[in-house]
């Protein structure tokens, strides 16, 4: 199982820190989206980083692959998924060298402008 990754899970220590094991991580571009910050959450307050569609566009990104499906179902909790904050999309990602590579990733639900 692979995910795409931008921001803070970028650094292989945050997922460490919370307990989520991968098998191998690359350097990616998820193409046709842009980096935005018109998300803001409950608890924070403050804009957080999140992607939006956008021709063109591109996000630079770590390509984890996930050792298994618990892995993913840790991020649900720490995405706040069941909160409706984040969900996560299947998405394909350029990896360089050799065909892309089929990923989930998260992205923000409501935007605030």
């Amino acid at each position: 199982m692979f995910l795409f990754v931008y921001g803070p899970y970028m650094n292989p220590k945050y997922l460490s820190e919370k307990n989520i094991d991968f098998i191998s991580s690359c350097k990616a571009i998820l193409n046709g989206y842009k980096i935005c910050f018109s998300t803001k959450t409950d608890d924070w307050k403050q804009a957080m980083i999140d992607i939006e569609e956008k021709n063109y566009s591109s996000v630079e990104g770590v390509l984890y692959e996930l050792t298994d499906e618990a892995a993913m179902l840790l991020l649900h909790d720490f995405e706040k998924t069941a909160a409706k904050e984040y969900e996560k999309i299947f998405v394909d990602i350029n990896v360089g060298k050799g065909p892309n590579v089929d990923a989930y990733t998260y992205i923000s639900i409501r935007k605030d402008g």
